[in-house]
C-alpha cells in the first residue's frame, strides 16, 4: 500500500496538535495507492489530499502571527514542503502551476 506519512516518512511539517500546548506534534498520512501519478488527474487529486491534509495538521497549532494569518501560512508552508519533499516531478509540475495561477489571480 502506497502512503506518504507527511512527517515522519517525507520528513515534513505536517504537524498536528495535541490537547497539551507541549505534546509532541503527530504524523498525518497521506495515502495514493489508489492514484496514477502519472497522470495530471492523478497529481491533481494528490495535491488535494495533500492540501487537505494540511488544514487538518495546522487546524490547532499555535501559529506565532494572527491566528489566521499562522494558519494560512502553515498550511501553504506545510503543503509546500510536502510536495516538494516528495518529489515526483509530475505533482511537483502541478502544483507549481496552481500556485503561478493563483499568484496571478491575485495580482488582478
Amino acid at each position: 500500500m502506497k502512503a506518504c506519512v507527511l512527517a515522519a516518512c517525507v520528513g515534513l511539517f505536517a504537524l498536528v496538535a495535541t490537547p497539551s500546548a507541549d505534546a509532541a506534534p503527530r504524523a498525518v498520512a497521506v495515502s495514493y495507492h489508489d492514484l496514477d501519478l502519472a497522470t495530471d488527474d492523478g497529481a491533481d487529486r494528490l495535491i488535494e489530499r495533500i492540501e487537505r491534509a494540511s488544514r487538518r495538521s495546522c487546524r490547532f497549532a499555535r501559529h506565532p502571527q494572527s491566528e489566521w494569518a499562522g494558519y494560512k501560512a502553515c498550511r501553504a508552508e506545510t503543503t509546500l514542503q510536502t510536495i516538494s519533499r516528495f518529489g515526483h516531478p509530475i505533482v511537483l509540475a502541478r502544483y507549481e502551476r496552481r500556485r503561478d495561477s493563483a499568484v496571478q489571480l491575485a495580482s488582478r
